[in-house]
């Protein structure tokens, strides 16, 4: 439920989530494929410009978005992108791919709605990355960040099947019970 999903948050990320949420300026809109290629890409540029991306890159993300493989948000104020959240969707599991802000914290509200919507899309697996693998400042921060939107870590070693993303499959006679695929 979404409140078991909210009690699983760090306690201190709750005002902060609250408080954008209850922003009346603050609009969280889905993003079209045309919104995505100019106006989040416009937000990146600004917020990152050391981090560039081929404009294919965009427009293949674009594409997904489009075909309902991709999923994103955008947060506005007054009509300007303030930060987005992208993930990428198959079946019942999504994996978060990355995401922008050009306000501190405002990451925070986006992602909590990410989680509501996928949630509420059907989605009952979602992926936020990698941690513990951090090699600077900056990844070690935003492993903190992960670790705050509550879920468990579960270890890449652990057994499941690649096909259906069905963490819990089993295998019988060689195939996955749940898709059939062979493992």
């Amino acid at each position: 439920s979404e409140s078991d999903l909210w009690r699983g948050v760090r306690g201190s990320y709750h005002p902060i989530i609250n408080k954008l949420a209850k922003d009346p300026a603050l609009q969280v809109v889905d993003v079209f494929p045309e919104m995505l290629v100019v106006e989040c890409r416009q937000l990146q540029d600004r917020v990152a410009p050391n981090e560039t991306r081929s404009i294919e890159s965009w427009q293949v993300q674009a594409e997904w978005l489009g075909s309902g493989v991709g999923f994103c948000l955008v947060a506005l104020r007054d009509g300007r992108p303030l930060a987005f959240v992208y993930a990428i969707r198959h079946g019942t599991f999504a994996y978060y791919g990355y995401g922008k802000t050009a306000e501190p914290n405002a990451h925070h509200t986006l992602v909590w709605a990410l989680i509501k919507r996928l949630k509420t899309d059907g989605v009952a697996w979602f992926e936020l990355g990698w941690q513990g693998e951090a090699r600077d400042e900056k990844g070690r921060g935003v492993e903190m960040f992960k670790r705050g939107v509550g879920g468990v870590n579960v270890p890449v070693s652990m057994s499941g099947c690649a096909g259906c993303l069905d963490l819990r499959a089993e295998s019988r006679e060689g195939a996955c019970v749940t898709c059939g695929r062979a493992w």
